[in-house]
């Protein structure tokens, strides 16, 4: 007892660790068929890592000169060398840098890239995708472009190629990013031992975030690190530095307004950590500023906010909250801590395993490499409150697990592990807990190959949108009772169908619901409007069909194949299983993309700012529709005059302007003022900072 009494709490805490993960080992069989599970093929070599470094532990401590010289380097080069062969020989391979990801959201995430670099090439970030659910803003998608970050790489390469070189840049950039931050604090050995560390990590969640194309998070972590770069000039009165704080907070919201926010986060829990309020009032301030720099993203949120829905996880957020629901949620999360049987070595699972060390060097407040420890606690506390009411907003921190829970223990490894055997074996396995699972990611040359039958199908058809059924990996039915039908494909492909065919898509984007009030509207694994279609849903359905000038459906799904053929109104055209095609029976069937009468009218040309009317023996005062939604940021011009956009019902319509035959351009702002707004505000800030403070000689930690 006397021997267990004297044992220095850096070794409890390894002790604490090894026995967390020797008892998630033995608990989760559940999990051995999961690529990367710790009871999968690495488990007899982590068994064998845990008993050698417990015994390691257990003996009387040694004075020993610090870690092995060739440690630091060892773990760095073997991060290097796995994220490399990862990148480069699975999932981007050169060789297909010219072809497009075909995985879950991968397609869509290449194609509003795209957009959002030709909105940029228009001055403009935001504007509306014609081609789906009846037309929309992309401000509401706003968690999901990739846009200004990939801007250069797809002008100067291409699209595909510059696509594939910003991730490989966003994958490399973070270890680097970790790297130059530890080092100008002076961490040492654990500044190389945490690159390569974070570098396993990064591979390791490639899990999620490569399987599910889901890199917007990608992109959100690397623009918090470079958040926290700038808040270290900032704290050090670097030149210049406050007005890097304010552009690297702007660049967040550009990248993810939710890590924009949890940036926010960091940066208070920075300036407790270091006891500084000034910094604390420096961040509140440069966050504001930034508030203003991303109004070109913002600005139309901030103006309708009716017109976006944050809440993505629940088809109807509730008007009111059931706060017994969201406490037993609370209580589940809080719950999971203490059933290492649910814990898999995922981000989150992973730093369960090594909470004890998290935690110990949180007390010790071991300069910038306690400050990780606070920052991973910041993000696993975020995580508990990860409930449906909340949407996405506090599962995503979940990725920033990935940089701060790694560094954090490879600080403890460099500065509390005292002996050289001891931090070797440690090294091991914490190496052999990181979920490293060889997956490739699958490339086409466009959504032709990938579907042939509907691209060839689709081309055949006529009418101002086809209704085309979506492809949902998650329950897009609000009903607790019903579930939509599995997804027939493991991708998202939809989105790319328009450029393809020529055909606007009664469809949607992504997966599931979106952030627009029209997500709804859009069939997907049988489910119509949160709920399956049924017999009884025939008039609402041909009453909407004829709404949006539809006469043509393609369905997949057994339930929208059942509902289609029972209902008289609809004939089968076409079917190559799964697929079918059925026809609304009208003859003939309205298919206009422009309603007026007397007279006609077509939309004749669109960009993502506008479109052109062409008017045709129409009379002044006519009401005319475009079977596209309406928004009240859309205006009317003819002749160089504007004139009011209309609401009907739902659809934009204006009244004729003249007699006659004539064209009416239909504008949607670019709102370059709010451009120039951020620009303005920047350089302000950048001059005032100048002339107020020359750059002061100061050390970098406090």
């Amino acid at each position: 007892m006397r021997f267990f009494r004297r044992i220095p709490p850096e070794r409890a805490v390894i002790l604490a660790t090894l026995a967390l993960v020797a008892v998630n080992i033995a608990v989760t069989g559940r999990w051995a068929g999961v690529p990367g599970a710790l009871r999968g093929w690495r488990w007899p070599f982590l068994a064998v890592a845990i008993v050698v470094t417990a015994v390691l532990a257990l003996q009387r401590p040694r004075p020993s000169a610090g870690l092995p010289r060739w440690l630091p380097a060892v773990v760095a080069a073997l991060g290097a060398v796995v994220m490399a062969v990862w990148l480069l020989g699975a999932w981007f391979p050169p060789a297909e840098w010219h072809l497009i990801p075909f995985l879950d959201d991968w397609p869509p995430r290449y194609l509003s890239t795209v957009d959002g670099v030709r909105l940029l090439q228009r001055g403009a970030f935001s504007g509306w995708e014609w081609n789906l659910l009846g037309g929309y803003s992309t401000a509401t998608d706003i968690t999901q472009s990739l846009a200004l970050l990939g801007a250069v790489p797809m002008t100067l390469f291409g699209d595909p190629v510059g696509f594939h070189l910003l991730h490989i840049a966003l994958f490399c950039a973070v270890p680097l990013l970790v790297l130059q931050d530890l080092r100008r604090s002076g961490a040492g050995a654990s500044a190389a031992i945490a690159c390569g560390f974070v570098a396993l990590a990064l591979v390791g969640n490639g899990w999620t975030l490569v399987r599910s194309g889901d890199t917007n998070s990608l992109a959100g972590t690397f623009a918090v690190l470079v958040v926290l770069a700038a808040s270290r000039r900032a704290r050090s009165r670097a030149r210049v530095g406050f007005t890097g704080l304010v552009a690297a907070l702007s660049l967040a919201v550009f990248a993810h307004i939710g890590f924009f926010l949890y940036a926010v986060g960091l940066l208070a829990v920075e300036a407790v950590y270091y006891r500084d309020v000034r910094h604390l009032r420096r961040a509140l301030a440069a966050a504001a500023l930034a508030g203003v720099v991303s109004l070109p993203l913002t600005y139309e949120l901030l103006r309708y906010p009716g017109r976006f829905i944050p809440n993505n996880v629940m088809f109807v957020p509730p008007a009111q909250i059931d706060w017994i629901g969201v406490l037993r949620n609370l209580a589940y999360n809080v719950e999971i801590l203490f059933l290492p049987s649910r814990w898999f070595n995922d981000p989150s699972g992973l730093t369960s395993l090594l909470l004890p060390i998290l935690l110990l060097m949180a007390w010790t407040r071991q300069g910038r490499l306690g400050f990780y420890a606070w920052g991973a606690l910041f993000a696993f506390v975020l995580l508990r409150f990860n409930v449906p009411e909340a949407g996405y907003v506090f599962a995503r921190p979940e990725h920033l697990l990935v940089v701060f829970t790694p560094v954090a223990v490879a600080g403890f490894v460099a500065t509390r592990a005292a002996d050289r055997r001891l931090a070797t074996s440690l090294v091991v396995v914490v190496t052999l807990c990181f979920q490293v699972a060889w997956f490739t990611l699958p490339h086409l040359r466009s959504v032709e190959d990938f579907v042939p039958g509907v691209v060839a199908r689709l081309e055949t058809l006529d009418g101002n949108l086809v209704v085309v059924e979506n492809n949902p990996h998650r329950d897009v039915t609000a009903p607790s009772t019903e579930r939509s039908e599995r997804s027939l494909y493991g991708t998202h492909y939809e989105a790319l169908l328009p450029s393809a065919t020529g055909k606007r898509l009664y469809a949607g984007y992504w997966d599931g619901w979106q952030w627009t009030p029209s997500r709804g509207e859009m069939l997907a694994g049988g489910a119509w409007k949160g709920r399956l279609l049924s017999g009884a849903d025939q008039a609402a359905f041909v009453a909407e069909m004829r709404r949006w000038g539809a006469r043509h459906a393609l369905v997949w799904s057994s339930t929208a194949r059942t509902a289609f053929s029972s209902w008289q109104a609809f004939e089968l055209r076409w079917s190559h299983d799964p697929w079918h095609h059925f026809e609304l029976a009208d003859q003939p069937a309205d298919t206009r993309s422009v309603v007026v009468e007397p007279g006609a009218g077509a939309l004749v040309s669109t960009t993502p700012l506008g479109g052109v009317v062409q008017l045709t023996g129409v009379r002044r005062g006519a009401l005319v529709t475009v079977r596209t939604r309406f928004h009240p940021a859309w205006s009317v011009t003819w002749n160089g005059a504007s004139r009011p956009a209309l609401d009907r019902e739902g659809q934009l319509a204006f009244l004729a302007p003249a007699d006659g035959s004539y064209d009416v351009t239909l504008v949607y702002p670019a709102r370059r003022w709010a451009l120039a707004l951020g620009l303005a505000t920047l350089l302000l800030v950048a001059l005032v900072e100048i002339r107020a403070r020359p750059a002061l000689a100061a050390p970098v930690e406090p």
